[in-house]
């Protein structure tokens, strides 16, 4: 159920917020040791938001606003505990902390305008400025593998509303998302990721994406003394430009410290080639929703959907649902459902496959590799070069395909549950799916 309220109406209200806090009353971290193994000082800690509400009639009885105003800035600590090599060959346990200053600033405008007696418009618009700093260190992760990362979102929704008549509701959705986001290593080099003891090394998570998303939705509903019916179309529009150039320096993996010292890596992988990526989306959906009171005691609601979308090539995504609900007696009440629920092919998963499909870019994994100690920080280790000092044939890439019958997956659910009403109103259910 749906409450639609009238624009311009009501009274001006406001309100405003602060909110600090610093590390004076944190505890201390245990695992946080000085080098001489006594506990360490709480590390700088401080949060500091802001928050400011205003709506009200702009003009009486046709347009009303509601703005809303948030600025938050938090640092978070993690703590590094890893275990490292000592000088003098011995292993020694490392521990640090590490703050990640995080700030985001939001701004959310909504408005409601009566165009006539019977149409309604509402706008939406929201902005969002996230700054995450020093990401990634804590637990066996070092400090070199710290990364920044910078984000932008801006989100238009239109929405018409028109009572046709008293029983007939039609609605027009519009909406526009523009997402950016950066990500920006602080340290350039290969990595190094020792099992259980330490990572260090280069970042290697440089990436770029700009995505936009275009969605349209029309509904039409309609409500009777004893039928109710919901039915709709949605298009979705999804374009994504990325630049992705994760683990292009490569990635040495050791299985234990002790390999470590003696020089000898389980794994190098590597990718390589074109970072640049564009890819599109178009996903549809259509459905149909019924509730019928067949008796006083007896509801029956029925429905479909379906979907369809591009870069897959299976269009059987029909789901029938069913349901219905019994009142035994009037504090005991029978409800039982089934029906097909199909999941959309994740555009995610579609640009992994068009990264990693052997021409635009290429995974090689090599297992043992040669190594040369400190020439990741230059990434000029060669993990082809063997003890003569020639290099062995490149292994071939790691290839990710996409199968001649890819159909999207689908869940099939059933429920029946029985509630009964307490005296002391806490309801009691039992359901089995």
């Amino acid at each position: 159920t749906e409450i639609i309220t009238k624009a311009g109406t009501g009274d001006f209200h406001g309100n405003m917020n602060f909110e600090f806090r610093d590390e004076s009353l944190n505890a201390r971290d245990p695992f946080l040791t000085t080098k001489d193994g006594s506990i360490a000082k709480r590390p700088p800690s401080q949060t500091r938001n802001f928050q400011s509400n205003f709506s009200g009639p702009i003009i009486r009885n046709k347009l009303s606003l509601n703005l809303n105003v948030r600025r938050f800035f938090n640092e978070n600590t993690n703590t590094i505990r890893a275990t490292l090599p000592g000088t003098d060959g011995v292993s020694q346990f490392y521990s640090a902390p590490s703050i990640s200053p995080n700030q985001n600033r939001n701004v959310n405008a909504r408005s409601q305008f009566a165009i006539n007696k019977n149409n309604t418009l509402f706008v939406n618009y929201q902005n969002q400025h996230q700054q995450r700093l020093n990401q990634g260190p804590g637990q066996f992760t070092l400090q070199d593998r710290a990364a920044d990362s910078l984000s932008r979102n801006s989100e238009f929704q239109m929405r018409e509303t028109a009572i046709l008549t008293k029983s007939i509701v039609h609605e027009t959705r519009f909406e526009y998302r523009k997402d950016y986001s950066q990500t920006n290593p602080r340290v350039i080099g290969q990595a190094l990721n020792v099992l259980d003891s330490f990572n260090s090394g280069g970042g290697q998570n440089n990436s770029l994406s700009n995505n936009r998303t275009a969605e349209f939705a029309n509904l039409l509903m309609y409500s009777g003394k004893k039928w109710t019916v919901k039915t709709g179309f949605q298009a979705l529009n999804r374009m994504n430009h990325s630049t992705q150039q994760n683990n292009f320096l490569g990635t040495y993996t050791f299985s234990s410290l002790a390999d470590y010292i003696a020089n000898r890596p389980l794994q190098f992988t590597r990718t390589s080639g074109n970072p640049l990526l564009d890819d599109n989306q178009l996903e549809l959906a259509s459905f149909i929703q019924s509730d019928w009171k067949v008796a006083k005691k007896f509801n029956l609601s029925w429905g479909a959907r379906y979907e369809a979308q591009t870069n897959i090539s299976d269009y059987n995504n029909f789901d029938p649902r069913i349901g219905f609900a019994y009142e035994l007696t009037k504090t005991l009440a029978l409800r039982g459902g089934a029906g097909i629920f199909h999941q959309r092919l994740d555009l995610f998963i579609v640009e992994n496959l068009f990264r990693l499909d052997g021409t635009r870019q290429q995974q090689v994994i090599v297992a043992y590799p040669s190594y040369q100690p400190g020439c990741e920080t230059t990434a000029s280790c060669n993990p082809l070069l063997n003890g003569f000092g020639t290099v062995l044939p490149t292994p071939p890439p790691t290839v990710r395909t996409r199968a001649s019958n890819l159909v999207t997956p689908y869940t099939e659910n059933a429920s029946l549950s029985l509630e009964k009403a307490l005296p002391t109103r806490y309801p009691l259910v039992s359901q089995p799916q």
